[in-house]
């Protein structure tokens, strides 16, 4: 007689058996299942109800992805299980672990989602996916050749949050997230986004990008850029600002650009300072007034009267030497 499917996770339910969903079974070396008992080591998993003479549809213990278990009585998620009676599952110690609860169990007989544990078998705690519940992979997992590093995933209480984290046994594991290809790494979608806050190692110290407000938000912490890096302005980069490592320079895309400092009727001191101590130009906006605090204020070999006004009226031509200099009502003459 033939008691088994080849290729398919078909079994012949033992004679005296009956198989319920989620039991736990034993394959004979005949292949005929039937129901594990409490502590005793299994090979499949029931995935439909049979009775004696019948195929049973069954997931084996060194298959990838999660189970569908019957629970012998109520326990929590995360808790690890054995065998229980009648092809069960409970967190009652009885032989080895077998599972790890990723669902709640509330009463016998509720079905419940778990993950191989423990001393199950060959195979035990080893995945390469995770599936969804259409057995679709929704995660992946790849193994390296002598692994230390890993994540860790911690769970939260009320008013906590959960963490994502880099563990293992050198001092510092960076986490990598990368995207495929163009593909963007996105929080949250346009028009609904999230705050993300980087801490630094100072207390106090942050960058956060507030959402609600659209602001990108820096306290206590720095912007360093290097030497050619652009900082830019407009949809066209209008205007750029760089430090080529020798000078700062505000660069403008169209001529006539300006740059205001202050608005109309509300100006802001500019002051430049000179490589002397106490040597500066000082625009002191609440006297109205460009003060020149130097040894020396030099318009060059030559300044013609057309180069500069006081009320409206040219002043006077420097060509040459000057010996001394007249004012009368703001105007400005030359004597050499």
């Amino acid at each position: 007689m033939v008691t088994w499917k080849e290729g398919a996770s078909s079994y012949l339910v033992a004679t005296g058996q009956t198989v319920t969903r989620g039991d736990r079974l034993k394959l004979s070396a005949a292949k005929e299942v039937s129901v594990a008992g409490a502590g005793e080591d299994f090979d499949c998993v029931s995935l439909s109800n049979e009775v004696a003479g019948e195929y049973v549809s069954a997931k084996n213990k060194n298959d990838s992805g999660t189970f569908v278990l019957r629970a012998a009585g109520a326990f929590s998620v995360n808790a690890l299980l054995f065998g229980a009676a009648d092809g069960e599952v409970d967190d009652a110690v009885s032989g080895e672990i077998q599972f790890k609860a990723l669902t709640a169990a509330t009463a016998a007989d509720d079905f419940i989602e778990a993950i191989i544990w423990g001393a199950a078998g060959a195979g035990d705690n080893r995945f390469t996916s995770i599936n969804d519940v259409n057995d679709a992979e929704s995660i992946n997992i790849t193994a390296t050749a002598s692994a230390v590093n890993k994540l860790t995933v911690i769970n939260a209480a009320t008013g906590t949050d959960p963490q994502i984290t880099a563990t293992g046994t050198d001092t510092d594991v960076g986490l990598v997230l990368k995207a495929k290809g163009a593909g963007v790494i996105a929080v949250g979608v346009d028009g609904t986004g999230h705050d993300v806050k980087l801490f630094g190692d100072t207390a106090s110290a942050y960058a956060l990008w507030d959402q609600s407000a659209d602001t990108l938000q820096f306290d206590l912490a720095d912007i360093l850029m290097g030497d050619n890096d652009l900082v830019k302005w407009g949809d066209a980069s209008d205007l750029t600002m760089t430090w080529d490592g020798t000078q700062f320079v505000i660069d403008a895309l169209t001529a006539d650009s300006a740059i205001h400092i202050g608005v109309d009727g509300a100006g802001l001191d500019v002051k430049f300072f000179g490589d002397t101590a106490s040597s500066y130009m000082l625009w002191d906006q609440t006297a109205d007034a460009l003060i020149i605090n130097a040894g020396t204020a030099d318009l060059g070999t030559s300044c013609e009267a057309d180069a500069y006004t006081v009320g409206g009226v040219a002043g006077a031509d420097f060509n040459g030497a000057v010996t001394n200099l007249t004012a009368v009502k703001g105007i400005v003459t030359a004597a050499s």
